[in-house]
């Protein structure tokens, strides 16, 4: 049997950063005076922790018997949520983390006011109203927490209780902390009494109780040698600090030097046989001399990491080949829905999330440091977090994707707009999520890092009025659907084809194929004319007659353009007008304007070829040449009849003759029938045009008069 071993150093403040820090291993044999493990006076710790002040909880059961606490989750659990998180999409794989933050707060975690005097002792959990009940109730839960390799976690919890350590719904380190403090505790005990042996029976008894204790103690040490040391012996010594509200807890700097309490009963023989737990198992397997420290850790610890990094590899390739195979048998049975490709990118981050769970699982088996464990911690959970964010991140473009297959489907073009606008959000809110929950796991509160982020939105609000302005712009589009993708808008200076509908902007290709940004604050203020929601496309053309086509073949070729609108399958036979225009320097111009039934420009641009071939053949037909800019110089030697003239009353004698010859023919409705939705003014054939009244021309009208009497 080796001498024990230990050294003399002082502890950490209470409130100070670390709770102990390691130091050298000295080796000291039997003296003349006992060796005592005081608080001033302690061994090597293997253990560090940061110190966070526990809190009281006043509503105690009063009942002597304890009751197992609402077990919280285990690293373990936590982990498999996170893996059923990620396969079910639920909170978008961080389902830890309102886990670990909402959970209600259990045994020593709930806060309460700092009692005082004796009402404080009076009011005291009676399992923690002294040494000797803290004591017995850490040892019969812990007792009961062994009985089996894997244990009831709520009897862990429940001797946690008798020990001044933060919250149990703390972090993982923490909770690594307490679990560790607790189980090295037990180990310490079972090398001091034996319930069994005759000598050990009311080894209770030599700690006091309620009665027993002064009523302004706020300290008590027990002591106790270890059985076989020799004499005097090697001296345990464990402190009890009472709390504000009267509980009596193991106190911290005990918790702190656990592990040097630890070290030096190793080498004495262990009173009372338990069930190993997994790491005190594997540290019986390891050779001693793996298990001396070297660089910060112990050999066989940074063998441990190696292997969980190998570990960690292998199923990361394990979890790609798996994956790969779900990704073939999915694109084959939602062929046309599921892109291949897509789905390839999603087999990575499923095999670094899966590699890094694999890795955090298997940590604690490594029996770590507080501290050690809290960087290896955290390490580990920046790879977790990061292929969580990474596979759901992938996810998100494999959901889409199928979102965006089945929109090509349906009619409508609003879920063409909609797919991409949630495919970004959710990129954003997943990006989001894990940036939140990485600060968090560097030991940031949630409800600070929500806090700060209301705060810091109130001014980045003020700064950011515009893209604020931008995002109520693309609730306007989703709500009042104003266009569809695909629809040609008119947006003041603006106008082309929508191409895209983002959270800021929309992009719209115009005629000459480029692309302008428009921010989407522009559809509250600005009108929109949507091109698209057109029920038909007009059209309209000006055709062009030589000046010396003759009034019947005007006719003619207006009447011949009306047959052929009345017999085209997609014009609209309500609307549509052939008219003459004007009588231009160097064309008579013929007016058409006619409605297509159709809502996409490619047919109108069909059509209205259609059309204006038709209007050549027409022409040619009828034997009517369309003009083109012109001049005639026409020379002529003046008439006799013109030499003479007729001054102006015979002038305008001459011009109502010709009016009365021509008015048959040109105003009459019998050769040439307008459409069914023109009504003009049937004019008699004896009829002739009155001179105006005083009122003006709009009150002229055809009246009979004799044709015997002179005009004048």
């Amino acid at each position: 049997m080796s001498s024990p071993r230990w050294s003399r150093i002082t502890p950490a403040p209470r409130g100070s950063s670390d709770w102990s820090s390691r130091a050298a291993v000295g080796m000291r044999g039997a003296t003349s005076e006992p060796v005592r493990a005081t608080p001033g006076c302690s061994p090597t710790p293997r253990a560090c922790s940061k110190p966070v002040t526990s809190t009281v909880n006043n509503d105690c059961s009063p009942t002597p018997s304890p009751v197992p606490p609402t077990r919280p989750p285990s690293i373990a659990e936590r982990a498999r949520a996170w893996l059923c998180a990620l396969l079910a999409l639920a909170a978008l794989g961080l389902a830890p983390l309102a886990a670990a933050e909402t959970a209600p707060k259990q045994g020593g975690a709930t806060a309460a006011p700092a009692a005082s005097g004796s009402t404080a002792r009076t009011n005291a959990d009676p399992t923690l109203a002294s040494p000797r009940a803290t004591l017995e109730t850490f040892y019969r839960a812990m007792a009961r927490f062994r009985e089996k390799p894997r244990g009831d976690r709520r009897w862990l919890l429940e001797a946690e209780r008798a020990l001044d350590v933060p919250s149990q719904t703390a972090s993982d380190v923490e909770r690594y902390t307490a679990d560790s403090a607790a189980n090295d505790l037990l180990y310490v005990l079972d090398h001091l009494v034996d319930p069994e042996r005759d000598g050990d029976k009311n080894w209770l008894a030599e700690l006091p109780d309620k009665a027993a204790l002064p009523a302004d103690a706020t300290t008590y040490v027990y002591e106790r040698a270890i059985p076989g040391s020799g004499a005097p012996g090697v001296v345990i010594a464990l402190e009890f600090t009472r709390v504000a509200d009267g509980r009596w807890l193991v106190s911290r700097d005990t918790v702190a030097r656990v592990r040097e309490l630890w070290d030096m009963v190793e080498p004495y023989p262990r009173l009372v046989r338990r069930p190993l737990t997994a790491v005190e198992s594997l540290r019986e397997r390891i050779p001693s001399r793996f298990q001396e420290i070297g660089f910060l850790l112990e050999h066989w610890q940074w063998i441990g990491i190696a292997v969980i990094l190998l570990l960690g590899l292998c199923v990361d390739r394990i979890f790609r080949v798996v994956a790969r195979r779900f990704v073939v048998r999915a694109a084959g049975r939602r062929r046309g829905l599921l892109d291949p490709d897509t789905l390839k990118r999603f087999e990575r981050p499923v095999g670094v999330f899966a590699g890094a769970l694999v890795a955090r699982l298997l940590l604690p088996l490594l029996d770590l440091d507080p501290e050690h464990f809290r960087q290896c911690d955290y390490a580990v959970s920046v790879f977790l977090v990061g292929a969580t964010v990474w596979a759901v991140y992938r996810l998100v473009d494999v959901f889409c994707g199928y979102l965006d297959e089945r929109a090509a489907t349906t009619e409508s073009k609003f879920d063409d707009m909609l797919v991409p606008l949630l495919r970004r959000t959710l990129r954003i809110l997943v990006l989001l999520l894990g940036g939140i929950f990485l600060v968090v796991q560097a030991g940031g509160d949630l409800w600070s890092v929500i806090a700060g982020l209301s705060v810091g939105s109130l001014a980045l609000g003020f700064a950011a009025r515009d893209s604020i302005e931008n995002l109520f712009g693309t609730f306007t589009v989703l709500l009042d659907k104003p266009f569809q993708l695909g629809d040609v808008i008119k947006l003041s200076d603006v106008e082309g084809s929508v191409e895209q509908v983002g959270l800021r902007s929309t992009r719209v290709r115009t005629a000459v194929d480029s692309v302008v940004t428009v921010p989407n604050r522009r559809f509250i203020s600005d009108s929109v004319e949507n091109l698209g929601a057109r029920r038909a496309r007009r059209l309209r053309a000006v055709l062009s007659l030589t000046c010396d086509t003759s009034a019947e073949k005007v006719e003619a070729f207006c009447e011949g353009m009306r047959e052929l609108l009345r017999r085209h399958p997609q014009v609209d036979k309500t609307r549509y007008f052939v008219s003459l225009l004007a009588l231009a320097a160097s064309s008579v111009d013929v007016e058409l304007v006619c409605y297509v039934e159709t809502e996409d420009a490619a047919t109108e641009f069909r059509e209205r070829h259609r059309l204006l071939t038709a209007a050549r053949l027409l022409a040619d037909e009828l034997g009517v040449q369309f003009a083109f800019p012109t001049q005639t110089l026409i020379v002529q030697r003046p008439t006799a009849a013109a030499a003479q003239g007729g001054g102006e009353i015979g002038a305008a004698q001459l011009g109502r003759e010709a009016a009365l010859r021509v008015a048959p023919r040109a105003l009459g409705t019998s050769r040439y029938p307008a459409p069914s939705f023109e009504h003009p003014e049937t004019l008699s054939t004896s009829a002739a045009i009155a001179p105006a009244p005083a009122t003006g021309m709009k009150d002229a009208r055809f009246e009979p008069v004799d044709e015997e009497r002179d005009p004048e």
